[in-house]
């Protein structure tokens, strides 16, 4: 099964079960990162008043542009209902804003990297920002 047909079936809520993407076989992240599995079925139990709602500036490095990077941050940001934006840079580094609940916001790029085996964050630089509060989607910006 094609990456693209993997991310769009777990997406969409084809694929079913409390573990459905621990029952895929996906690239293996890197050393060291951890990887909370979090399924939108189980977000979307959360009390969202408890959670804390944050917004982050990330840059990441590596194998980020030409790779589906900006679709796959949307489709992983549309997905877990985060807002924000994501663009190539000149220097072959991807930057966004993403806002939305803590736990999802810092694990953003261990979710596009885990979604894609053409994706390859070797770094990342990552700073808490304000919130924007009208904040509505997620946007791919620029070329």
């Amino acid at each position: 099964m094609s990456w693209m047909k993997k991310i769009s079936d777990w997406l969409t809520g084809k694929n079913q079960g409390a573990n459905a993407l621990d029952n895929m076989v996906w690239d293996e992240a890197p050393d060291g990162m951890n990887i909370e599995h979090v399924d939108k079925r189980d977000v979307n139990k959360r009390d969202t008043n408890k959670m804390k709602k944050i917004r982050m500036h990330y840059q990441f490095y590596g194998r980020v542009q030409a790779v589906g990077f900006r679709y796959t941050a949307k489709q992983v940001a549309d997905h877990f209902g985060l807002t924000g934006w994501v663009k190539n840079e000149y220097d072959g580094s991807v930057i966004a804003e993403v806002q939305g609940d803590e736990a999802l916001v810092t694990d953003f790029g261990a979710y596009i990297e885990r979604s894609s085996r053409w994706i390859e964050i070797m770094s990342t630089v990552k700073k808490e920002i304000p919130l924007q509060e009208d904040d509505r989607e997620f946007s791919i910006e620029g070329y």
